[in-house]
């Protein structure tokens, strides 16, 4: 897969340290939080244009900013895959080379000028997907779009998935690229990703998100699957301890009835091997309900497969 990677906001992290140079000159205190729309001025009515813009012309400036977090592994781990990385960025040319040298090329060092395109209208990349934060930038491309989340796009609806981090741009490439249409007398939804890519936390944060008002993914009543009624050999202990605080999960077991809307959670192969006796049962039990289940850590399981 031929990758677009924006950088300002979705590669690094500009919009936090733009926000404090302005801060500490003008002695105020705006929040990435407060930056609702893309336009930065709403939030400095104060201060004129080039008040505002002035720190992306100081070059030391992009040495401050940093990298979002897992952007550098992701990238790294998508590279050794086979896919085809670019940098689309719309930067100005006066302040392209100092961004891509003490920003860019200073923390993910892998990357050259030749992994870069510079460009003001991104619809004209051709790209299997493009990753931006801006939602204009999406408009009019012809490949596969998606939106990587910030205080400033949650209204945008040019899209077609939105990611809130790193980790879970490299879930959805993971699951693009398998290819494999999901069963249609089931609604199930794989999350593949190699080991140490922090899956379970990952799956984790969904949970917390939703049950403290940031997300509607998950909703209640939510069932855990746990060695109380299989023989699994193991299940990440912190993982349950820390679902049961914020989610109200009850046990489930095979043949219970459960709500319409129940939502279940297995972690694996944490919670049982693939192609085991358990894994059979559980597979079989949900082919004909019309359940939304979540299966994490599948580094080496292909769920299309079993049908």
């Amino acid at each position: 897969m031929t990758i677009g990677l924006d950088l300002d906001g979705t590669i690094n992290n500009m919009l936090e340290f733009w926000l404090r140079w302005l801060n500490n000159t003008h002695n105020t205190n705006v929040q990435v939080k407060d930056v609702v729309e893309w336009d930065i001025s709403k939030v400095y009515p104060n201060l004129t244009t080039a008040e505002i813009y002035k720190p992306l012309e100081t070059p030391e400036f992009w040495s401050e900013v940093s990298i979002q977090e897992d952007a550098v592994q992701v990238i790294e781990r998508l590279r050794q895959e086979n896919h085809k990385i670019y940098i689309i960025t719309s930067s100005h040319y006066a302040i392209l080379p100092e961004k891509l040298k003490r920003c860019l090329f200073a923390n993910i060092s892998f990357l050259s000028k030749e992994d870069v395109i510079v460009t003001y209208d991104k619809s004209l990349i051709r790209c299997d997907l493009l990753l931006d934060d801006a939602e204009h930038n999406l408009i009019g491309f012809q490949g596969i779009r998606v939106l990587f989340d910030a205080p400033y796009n949650k209204q945008a609806t040019i899209f077609d998935f939105r990611v809130s981090s790193w980790k879970e741009f490299y879930i959805l490439i993971s699951e693009l690229t398998a290819g494999a249409p999901r069963p249609p007398h089931s609604r199930i939804y794989q999350y593949k990703a190699g080991r140490g890519m922090g899956k379970t936390a990952w799956l984790h944060q969904m949970i917390y998100d939703t049950t403290h008002g940031v997300s509607s993914v998950i909703t209640s009543p939510c069932y855990l699957i746990t060695n109380s009624k299989y023989d699994f050999d193991c299940f990440c202990r912190s993982y349950f301890e820390r679902f049961m605080e914020h989610c109200p999960a009850k046990q489930f077991e095979l043949n219970q009835q459960v709500e319409k809307n129940a939502r279940f959670f297995v972690d694996m192969p944490s919670t049982f091997p693939f192609n085991s006796q358990a894994f059979d049962s559980f597979r079989n039990a949900f082919i004909s309900r019309d359940h939304l289940v979540f299966l994490a850590d599948f580094e080496t399981t292909n769920w299309h497969s079993t049908h």
